[in-house]
């Protein structure tokens, strides 16, 4: 069974000749409540009902009242639109704390309280095109970015860096994520997997500068030289609370458990991120703000 919005997934594995049976716990009894906030996006709930792998769709919650405080006073309770979402008159702004006050028909009430940090901001950006050799004799870039740091709390980032690659003869536009190499930056590095999720705990300068070295997964042979094949970049920096922190790292950690292991040894078993909200009752409430930078134009960037 599995819980639908990234709770839960577990598979049982039988042929066609072996009757497996298990007592796993059956979870179709729980209600699923995620909430995600972001500076200038509508405020949006999600109440649903966890469904087994056989179901076709969620049973969406619609008898759920919900009561939003912004700042510990009473706005106005959100209204339920459709496929479990419930939905306030208002955009969702950083700086501001939010509480909701949640009564899902036979459960226990509960609240969910979250504030948008304030977006950090992004002092400088350069690239080099020449930064290192990789075990295939490839010259990989690298970005250099500076952002602004507040040391008098903890605070929480997310790097998201996209490729704009442009095939005029079809007129499309791809955009995907850059890949990362193997990690230079030591604030990076100890956060232990290779993904741009990091925490200023320990800086204690005004600013952070980031290495990031990537490979976009192409490369070209210029003046004898291999070379990884440039395009457009799209950065945008997200400060984000600790539980938005905590979701990244859990679910590339989950989707790793999952991939096969070619040496034969089982990888450790990691549960998505969520959190127990009242009995019977889990989920997901994140909040995050960004900045997006122009995007950034290279040389020797190819354009089909």
């Amino acid at each position: 069974m599995r819980y639908y919005l990234s709770i839960f997934w577990l598979i049982i594995f039988s042929s066609c000749t072996t009757l497996v049976e298990s007592d796993f716990e059956d979870y179709s009894d729980y209600h699923v409540v995620n909430c995600i906030l972001s500076t200038d996006s509508q405020i949006v709930i999600n109440v649903s009902k966890s469904f087994g792998l056989q179901s076709k769709q969620p049973d969406y919650e619609g008898q759920a009242e919900i009561d939003m405080y912004i700042n510990d006073n009473f706005h106005s309770s959100l209204t339920y639109q459709n496929e479990g979402d419930y939905i306030a008159e208002v955009t969702a702004k950083e700086g501001v704390e939010y509480r909701f006050v949640v009564q899902i028909p036979n459960r226990e009430s509960f609240s969910i309280q979250k504030k948008i940090p304030v977006a950090s901001e992004i002092l400088s950006i350069d690239h080099k095109e020449n930064f290192a050799i990789d075990e295939e004799g490839v010259s990989t870039p690298a970005l250099l970015i500076s952002l602004q740091n507040d040391i008098s709390e903890i605070r929480y980032h997310h790097l998201k860096v996209s490729q704009i690659q442009i095939y005029s003869f079809q007129n499309d536009t791809i955009v995907t994520p850059i890949q990362i190499k193997e990690l230079v930056d030591p604030l990076l590095i100890r956060e232990g997997i290779p993904i741009l999720n990091f925490s200023n705990e320990g800086v204690m300068n005004s600013k952070i500068d980031l290495t990031v070295n990537y490979s976009t997964g192409n490369d070209l042979l210029i003046n004898e030289q291999r070379k990884i094949q440039l395009y457009p970049l799209l950065i945008e920096l997200r400060t984000t609370d600790h539980d938005y922190y905590e979701l990244v790292k859990s679910e590339y950690l989950y989707e790793q458990s999952n991939l096969p292991q070619l040496d034969g040894n089982n990888r450790p078993v990691y549960e998505p991120y969520y959190k127990s909200y009242a009995e019977g009752v889990i989920g997901l409430s994140v909040a995050y703000s960004k900045v997006i930078a122009d995007t950034l134009f290279l040389e020797n960037q190819y354009q089909w």
